[in-house]
């Protein structure tokens, strides 16, 4: 079982996949060096026992010095615990959902569908996947509703999505982004609606053109071009990915057809080869053997050698994908995920599962949590399997499952009384993970989530006293609320925006050196379970003798 680390593209046309990584809320239990995982943290925002999954996202962490957030579209950010630091994306995650983050003391732990990202300083980040497991479903990779919405995208919002995944293209090169080309009229067909030319046109209108005619969602469009070319991402594509766009014609085991080469043709194509397979009226009953609601044989592998499998489909999407990428990946692309698995693994399906749902879904029912000390713990998902990860050797390997996790399912997972990370099923038992043996199940008690909270409201702090040398100024730090918990403050003050030596007080007197400068204070609010938060107040006039 090979694990794929770091940023990854694929450009194999035997290459469709569907993410769909099905986890929720059910993260295990705790971790730690030593024969017992136990992992004690510094406890966080407590919630009630009966909160639902949704409750429990650990949405952010610190480690005194920076603070990583899950950002709103995706993704996470990054910010210095300072009072002029803004947050900012981190580039090395990728804008999708994040269903967990924390500090372990040694590193920043995130996960998102089957990905961890860790990293010990909160810029630089890498990458771990973990197997697919039994969340893969080759019955039913996408949703009906979710591939024919042709409406799902805006012409402008698939074109600020390509713009968000190319980044900087490459000098010397046309991406995605910015890719034209002149297209022509096509008359209407029993599987698509009329396409009118506008002349030259962008790569996003194309798409949007195209699935508002032949109703396809632009979002399994953009996938497709991932998936075949690679060409969402690429910052250097050459022009026949262009040509070859969405492997429309392009069997794996002939050369493609130069005739319908071409970014439009091939979009176009692919589009209208999709509704094609569903036998609309008009066509004849041509594609049957891939029948929806009957057992079906898919070959694992272009190499028939590989074997077959059998399988119900359960939709009319995924009898496309099948049709159009005619294999099923084996265990061994399962386990690899987003890398390699052996010579009879297909990719196409898989990564089509993968791209989709990692670029489209909300987010809401896939995810699980990683529990780490220095790097060394457990990660689970809703059904509790469970897998022991070492991020630092940067491997993984299988252990006991959650009790009950398929039939169950895990509600949340969070600190009890002890500080100890708590896994909890729908049936309100609740377990912690011991390293030699496992699961244990513990006394039910309400548990607390370990996650930051930010203050329910701050104050820009006010600087109260005359601006005069001798004079004493004292700041009002206004009204800060975190829930029930205590407030604690600091202080700096600034003269002209450079801070004043050991001036760390609420109070400060002017001196001669402040004469003709304006004095401001920043003030540093603390709290259990809150992120620590400084606002800075209105400079005051000059400092007059």
């Amino acid at each position: 079982m090979a694990l794929s680390l770091g940023t990854m593209r694929l450009d194999s046309k035997e290459a469709v996949r569907r993410g769909v990584v099905r986890l929720q809320n059910l993260l295990p239990a705790l971790v730690s060096l030593g024969i017992v995982f136990t992992i004690f943290f510094q406890p966080t925002l407590v919630e009630p026992a009966n909160a639902s999954a949704a409750d429990y996202t650990w949405r952010s962490a610190a480690n005194g010095s920076t603070i990583i957030s899950v950002a709103s579209g995706g993704g996470l950010t990054f910010r210095n615990l300072d009072a002029t630091s803004e947050p900012r994306l981190v580039a090395d995650v990728p804008q999708e959902p994040i269903s967990s983050v924390r500090w372990d003391g040694k590193y920043f732990v995130a996960t998102s569908f089957f990905k961890i990202f860790y990293s010990s300083d909160g810029i630089r980040w890498n990458r771990l996947d973990l197997p697919t497991g039994d969340y893969f479903d080759p019955g039913k990779i996408i949703s009906d509703s979710d591939f024919f919405a042709a409406s799902s995208m805006s012409q402008s919002e698939i074109a600020e999505f390509i713009d968000s995944k190319v980044g900087s293209c490459r000098v010397g090169y046309t991406c995605l982004e910015d890719y034209t080309e002149r297209t022509w009229n096509r008359a209407s067909t029993q599987m698509c609606d009329a396409y009118v030319s506008s002349g030259v046109e962008s790569a996003a209108k194309i798409i949007k053109k195209v699935a508002t005619a032949c109703g396809i969602s632009p979002q399994v469009l953009l996938v497709l071009l991932q998936k075949e070319q690679g060409l969402v991402t690429h910052t250097w594509p050459s022009s026949w990915r262009f040509e070859k766009a969405t492997g429309y014609a392009c069997p794996d085991t002939a050369p493609c057809d130069a005739q319908y080469y071409g970014f439009y043709n091939q979009v176009y194509n692919a589009a209208k080869q999709f509704k094609r397979y569903a036998n609309p009226p008009g066509t004849s009953r041509f594609f049957t053997w891939y029948p929806v609601g009957s057992s079906s044989s898919v070959l694992l592998h272009p190499n028939v050698a590989c074997g077959r499998s059998s399988l119900v489909i359960r939709n009319q999407a995924t009898a496309n994908l099948y049709y159009y990428t005619p294999y099923v990946p084996n265990k061994a692309s399962l386990l690899s995920y987003s890398g390699t698995g052996d010579s009879c693994s297909s990719y196409g399906n898989r990564n089509f599962w993968r791209y989709f749902n990692s670029w489209f879904s909300d987010g809401g029912d896939f995810s699980n949590w990683a529990i780490t000390t220095n790097g060394v713990g457990v990660v689970v998902d809703q059904d509790g399997t469970t897998l022991k990860i070492d991020l630092t050797n940067r491997r993984w390997s299988y252990t006991s499952d959650l009790p009950g996790g398929r039939s169950k399912g895990v509600q949340l997972v969070g600190l009890n009384s002890s500080q100890m990370l708590v896994a909890q099923r729908f049936d309100g038992r609740q377990f912690s993970f011991v390293n030699f043996s496992g699961w244990q199940e513990r006394d039910f008690e309400a548990l607390e989530n370990p996650s930051l909270e930010n203050f329910r409201s701050t104050s820009v702090p006010t600087v109260n006293g005359l601006a005069v040398v001798g004079q004493t100024l004292e700041v009002d730090e206004g009204e800060w609320i975190a829930g029930d918990a205590e407030v604690t403050f600091s202080y700096q003050w600034f003269a002209n925006g450079k801070a004043i030596k050991r001036a760390t007080g609420p109070t400060y007197v002017p001196t001669s050196k402040d004469s003709g400068k304006r004095i401001s204070i920043r003030v540093t609010g603390s709290a259990p379970s809150y992120v620590t938060t400084s606002e800075v107040s209105t400079a005051t006039g000059a400092v007059s003798r």
